[in-house]
């Protein structure tokens, strides 16, 4: 999931990025790959710590009922 995740955000930058400076795609543009990629690791670790938590964090939110 984190390489798709970096590899469709370093598309979208590139393709954002010639779009404001009104410039050409070009098919072999350098694209710094691992400037993506960490940020895709570490979102993916949370996603993952996040779904396996998500019952505790659900019913840590839940208000309290008082009779």
């Amino acid at each position: 999931m984190a390489i798709e995740l970096a590899a469709l955000s370093a598309i979208a930058a590139y393709v954002f990025n010639a779009a404001l400076r009104r410039k050409s795609l070009s098919a072999t543009a350098f694209l710094p790959f691992g400037l993506f990629l960490t940020p895709a690791i570490g979102l993916g670790w949370l996603a993952e710590v996040l779904a396996a938590d998500w019952p505790t964090i659900w019913l840590a939110l839940w208000p309290a009922r008082t009779p």
